[in-house]
């Protein structure tokens, strides 16, 4: 099941002038608390997951993105809130990093997709999906990718890996194959941009020190020459990830190909975190491009 098909159709907001943006409200008393696993989490309770991050920043002239520039990754200093209502609903969501934060509450929700829920402002100047722990059977981590608009010619996008990191000496020694999900904003050679989704498997090797990554069934939303949800196996991600000090990992990743099948290699890094008290579950972000054009943005989680 394709998880964030709701934000294809919002794609182009992005790319509109917009300013300020809605909120929530009302009486009931939110407790915040930092974030153990997904299964601890109670009624009205919003919870702090630390994460790392990647955002870009692009320029746009009409509907077409001419410069998307993809910055370092932040390893700290990162966040993602999720508030819960009585009914341990998702009703809020809050991205923040160094750059920037946005956040979605009240009837910006919209959790009806099944395995995301979206925020959206109703003047269009940001967007943003969470992916469904809940639905992917996942614990200890989520991810989420965001949108905004920085000027009338300008936004930002944005991602986050989050959850409660792994001990050190929680890593195990044995092998273990994570399994989930990746999403992402993909940017073509001509300006296009849009929303991917791909199922994603890592295979850890602890005792080496060592991950076998990859990206499969990538999907993309927002073409104007590929019918949305077109099969994307271009963008699919191969790359071997090297994990220490501590939970962390990184490493180099490379696409397939471009969407538009020219041959100029897309390539970049993915980096993440372990999650959970004996590393059970993984995720992380990244950023690849090529030297005609193509930008791609993504963050991924999955558990063994």
């Amino acid at each position: 099941m394709k998880s964030i098909e709701v934000a294809a159709a919002a794609a182009a907001v992005f790319m509109l002038c917009a300013c300020g943006g809605g909120g929530g409200g009302g009486g009931t008393i939110i407790r915040e608390v930092a974030f153990t696993s997904v299964s601890a989490i109670g009624p009205n309770q919003r919870v702090v997951m630390d994460g790392v991050s990647l955002h870009a920043d692009a320029i746009v002239a009409g509907t077409t993105v001419t410069s998307f520039n993809i910055n370092a990754p932040h390893e700290s200093n990162s966040s993602m809130r999720l508030t819960y209502d009585g009914n341990r609903n998702l009703s809020g969501i809050a991205f923040a990093t160094p750059e920037a934060s946005v956040s979605f509450a009240g009837n910006e929700i919209n959790c009806t997709t099944p395995g995301a829920c979206s925020g959206t402002k109703a003047n269009g100047s940001a967007l943003g999906v969470v992916i469904d722990p809940v639905f992917y059977g996942w614990n200890y981590q989520s991810f989420g990718i965001w949108a905004q608009d920085t000027s009338p010619t300008g936004f930002r996008a944005g991602t986050i890996s989050a959850g409660a990191a792994s001990p050190v000496s929680a890593l195990p020694l044995s092998t273990g194959t994570f399994m989930g999900h990746a999403s992402g904003f993909f940017v073509d050679r001509n300006g296009v941009f849009g929303v991917t989704d791909a199922d994603m498997t890592a295979i850890a090797n602890f005792g080496a020190g060592t991950i076998n990554f990859a990206t499969t069934n990538t999907t993309f939303f927002g073409s104007t020459t590929l019918p949305n949800g077109a099969p994307a196996s271009g963008l699919d991600l191969t790359g071997t990830l090297t994990y220490g000090p501590g939970n962390r990992f990184s490493g180099t990743v490379d696409a397939v190909r471009p969407i538009d099948g020219s041959n100029p290699q897309i390539t970049g890094t993915a980096t993440g975190r372990f999650y959970g008290p004996n590393a059970e579950e993984m995720g992380g972000v990244f950023g690849l491009g090529s030297t005609i054009g193509e930008r791609y943005l993504g963050a991924f989680g999955g558990r063994r």
